[in-house]
């Protein structure tokens, strides 16, 4: 989490394994900076250049019959590329399947060899595979770079799954930012370009059992009038970054709605990041008919893949045997005959899959306001929800040392301290539009959590307030959350927040 300042802070200094950075200045300690010396020494002895090297690795994997340079150059590092493998700052490293390019030269390759492995054993282990098995944190994943990918695509993986190792390791996100000389939008791309080529598959997170889970399990039925199950992912808190935190609930869940050979008959899908990083992780037969609902529509669906709409239509293309009943916006939701019949539909549906918003969530680039002061954000639904943006900034411009309003959103709605659903038009003289939203959405929730399953996920402490204003509405009947969220559940079961 950021400090209050907002200032890039060193890496815990707890963790042996951030010992090399002990500073924000670049240095050579640590196994890369060991291969960064040796590679540069070795070109040096051999007498060539960086350009040299780049020409050679570039020819070595040129893709077969490519009948240009260019096409040659693009499956292979640039010279720029290599020069940072020489740079002190170990802001990227080269793979397994260039090194052995670099090795097998028939000029240089034994003298390479000679003054470039023992630096690598040092960086790697023993193990030079590209496939790379690591847990740390609580969670364990599998790094190996398609060979389908090259050139910048391979420059972008690599630096994502970099960003989250370091992450991993206990280097805070600021000042990994900061050394690895990119602004925080483009890490964050680089990740979930990572994830999702496969490059980067996380297989496991640990989870918060026993006394601890109980004990949630027990606040939450109380706060919901009825029996409900939690699932807390249990990893560091300095592991900081929104989407990276998100992709750790969103395995935990997947598993578990996921779990048996079979999907479940019908599931109405939420909208958001989350939501869709679940339904991506769909795996399971399609046995007898199957349909997808979305939760809400928004006037503009196409330039969203995380709408409710979005997502199911990504479901029906992953699983043959299902349909995705598409809702389109409308102003009279209440006459429209589609959203009625699929009212019905959704009453029957046996699961329902959903997130959260909140106040809080701090901007990438901004340092304007103290962290939990942040006006109400989506990344998914920005123009949507700008009225609620606005009014809170205001409240922080006009009275700087005090809290905002906490908004809670969920699905399109707000919901109040006491879990009432707040008319944002009466109480605030707020309007929202270009939105549809089931009419009778809050009771048609406790009717399917009656009979089947509610899932809420959501992580980062920005979401606690709407999951624990969620529990109070008595909605969900599965929650996956993070340690952030759990702990604020359990500080503030007691209070009206």
């Amino acid at each position: 989490m950021p400090n209050k300042s907002n200032k890039p802070n060193k890496p815990n200094k707890s963790n042996k394994s951030n010992k090399s950075n002990k500073s924000n200045k670049p240095n050579e300690e640590g196994p890369w900076g060991d291969f960064s010396t040796a590679l540069r020494d070795a070109i040096r002895e051999a007498g060539t250049t960086q350009e040299a090297i780049a020409t050679l690795i570039q020819k070595a994997l040129k893709p077969p019959n490519a009948p240009s340079e260019a096409q040659i150059a693009k499956n292979a590092p640039s010279q720029a590329q290599i020069a940072r493998w020489c740079n002190e700052d170990h802001s990227a490293k080269p793979d397994i399947r260039e090194l052995r390019a670099l090795f097998y030269d028939p000029t240089h390759g034994q003298m390479f060899r000679e003054r470039l492995l023992p630096a690598l054993m040092k960086a790697w282990g023993s193990d030079l595979s590209p496939r790379q098995v690591r847990e740390q944190g609580g969670v364990k994943w599998v790094e190996e770079i398609p060979d389908t990918l090259s050139g910048n695509q391979r420059e972008i993986v690599r630096d994502g799954i970099h960003f989250f190792n370091r992450l991993m390791a206990g280097e805070h996100l600021f000042y990994v930012v900061g050394t690895m000389q990119r602004d925080l939008r483009s890490l964050y791309s680089a990740f979930k370009q990572a994830i999702q080529s496969g490059a980067l598959r996380i297989t496991s997170v640990q989870r918060a059992t026993g006394e601890y889970e109980a004990e949630l399990n027990q606040i939450a039925g109380e706060l919901s009038n009825r029996r409900v199950k939690i699932i807390v992912a249990d990893v560091d808190e300095h592991i900081d970054g929104t989407p990276i935190r998100t992709e750790f609930v969103a395995q935990l869940a997947a598993r578990q709605i996921f779990s048996s050979d079979t999907l479940p008959s019908s599931i109405g899908f939420g909208t958001g990041y989350t939501v869709w990083r679940i339904a991506q992780q769909s795996f399971g037969s399609t046995v007898g008919e199957h349909t997808w609902i979305p939760l809400m529509a928004f006037e503009d669906e196409g330039g969203n893949r995380h709408t409710a709409n979005q997502i199911i239509a990504s479901m029906m293309h992953l699983h043959s045997n299902s349909r995705s009943l598409f809702l389109p916006y409308t102003s009279q939701v209440e006459a429209n005959p589609v959203w009625n019949d699929a009212e019905e539909k959704l009453e029957a549906a046996s699961h329902i899959i959903m997130s959260v918003n909140g106040t809080g969530k701090r901007f990438r680039d901004d340092t304007k306001y103290e962290y939990g002061q942040y006006p109400f954000r989506d990344d998914d639904f920005i123009n949507y929800f700008a009225p609620i943006r606005e009014f809170v900034t205001r409240q922080l411009e006009s009275q700087p040392m005090t809290s905002p309003q906490h908004f809670a959103e969920m699905l399109g709605i707000f919901l109040d301290e006491r879990g009432h659903q707040v008319d944002l038009k009466a109480k605030y003289d707020i309007d929202l539009s270009g939105i549809t939203l089931f009419p009778r959405i809050i009771p048609t929730l406790n009717k399917i959590a009656s009979t089947g399953q509610v899932w809420i996920v959501a992580s980062m402490e920005y979401k606690a307030r709407a999951v624990l204003r969620a529990m109070r509405a008595g909605i969900g009947t599965h929650y996956v959350i993070d340690r952030q969220i759990a702990e604020f559940i359990k500080a503030n079961q007691d209070n009206y927040v």
